[in-house]
């Protein structure tokens, strides 16, 4: 009556670290590396004949969320904080369909999907003291591909047919705060998305 053919991925990441303390010359520093390298497919091969008289789905789908934070917050006489995040993804979600394939059904949904990338990265470094340095760097990199081949298939849906390769939610953040309290200071943020 039905057929499904689904191939699922769920990937989730959340690293923290922090850094400080106090005393004459303080140096802290904290730093969160987090990455998703993530390949989900299905294929229907070249030559098969799937007919079912309901639902046909034949679906890659995937999921991934990724989350850094580095926070500092350190004081003294002279102080320096130093705060990095950096959170990568990279994705490839595939669905294919062979050449002479034969797929029916009343309603046919044929897609590589891509549910959620949730990305974020965020560096927070404080720093109190005369001649405090405080320096907060955080970097996004998101590569995410939904891919559908069809070769020369006969694909047929009586009431619905769904071809897709799409991205349902695609969220990028990218954070870094730097504070220094004190005379003859330095500070530098930079965040990259």
């Amino acid at each position: 009556r039905n057929f499904s053919l689904l191939a699922g991925s769920l990937n989730r990441v959340d690293a923290d670290s922090t850094g400080g303390s106090g005393g004459l010359i303080d140096i802290s520093q904290a730093q969160t590396t987090v990455s998703i390298g993530d390949e989900t497919s299905t294929a229907i091969g070249a030559g098969a004949s799937v007919t079912a008289r309901d639902v046909v789905l034949v679906e890659a789908r995937v999921d991934n969320t990724a989350d850094a934070r580095a926070r500092v917050n350190t004081g003294g006489l002279g102080a320096n904080a130093d705060t990095n995040a950096t959170t990568t993804v990279t994705g490839l979600t595939t669905t294919d369909v062979g050449n002479s394939a034969t797929l029916g059904g009343r309603d046919v949904t044929v897609r590589a999907r891509v549910v959620d990338v949730d990305t974020k990265a965020d560096a927070d470094s404080v720093a109190t003291a005369a001649g405090a340095d405080s320096d907060a760097a955080s970097t996004v990199t998101t590569n995410s591909t939904a891919e559908l081949t069809i070769g020369s298939a006969a694909i047929t849906g009586s009431d619905r047919l769904e071809l897709a390769a799409r991205h349902n939610r695609l969220l990028t953040e990218s954070e870094a705060n730097a504070t220094t309290n004190g005379v003859g200071g330095d500070t530098d943020a930079t965040a990259t998305n």
